[in-house]
């Protein structure tokens, strides 16, 4: 039993240690696609900011968008003073080639009479191509509740597909 443990343990530091995450850069530009499935389908196409300062986790700043809806939409940021931007925190899940990570962030607008709160996450997979160049897909679903009298919540599914490129 004793041989036993100490195989089992021996196998489990090994795995671990081979199952790290790969040194990723400090900031990242991520352009990206999304579908965005609700009563109202969307399609965007847009770049994000991706901020690494930790090992095992990320944050993330939607910076702009171009959204195809029943009409066109330029979203920067959401652009406003009154407004805090759409901010995800990327918790990274160690593992070789294919690093899933799960994603989690919130955004408010407010402004004319009313208020739009966006809580959302879901799950992310990298795919590491070469030396600061990584693809990525990112399924997530999200919470939008509207505070404009009626009180609407819609949930809407998101579907983001795109690259990150490493600059430091």
């Amino acid at each position: 039993m004793k041989k036993f443990l100490m195989i089992l343990t021996i196998l489990l530091v090994m795995s671990s240690a081979e199952a790290r995450i790969l040194k990723k850069p400090l900031i990242e530009i991520a352009p990206r696609a999304s579908v965005y499935l609700s009563e109202d389908n969307a399609f965007g196409i847009g770049s994000d900011v991706v901020f690494n300062p930790f090992r095992k986790i990320g944050f993330r700043l939607e910076a702009v968008e171009l959204l195809f809806n029943d009409g066109t939409y330029f979203i920067l940021n959401h652009g406003a003073i009154k407004t805090l931007p759409k901010i995800d925190a990327l918790i990274y899940i160690p593992m070789q080639q294919m690093s899933p990570y799960i994603h989690t962030g919130f955004g408010l607008i407010t402004g004319e009479g009313s208020t739009l709160l966006a809580l959302g996450g879901g799950m992310g997979f990298d795919l590491y191509m070469r030396r600061g160049t990584t693809l990525f897909i990112e399924p997530g679903l999200y919470i939008l509740s509207f505070s404009n009298g009626a009180g609407d919540t819609d949930v809407l599914f998101r579907l983001t597909f795109g690259a990150k490129f490493g600059l430091f």
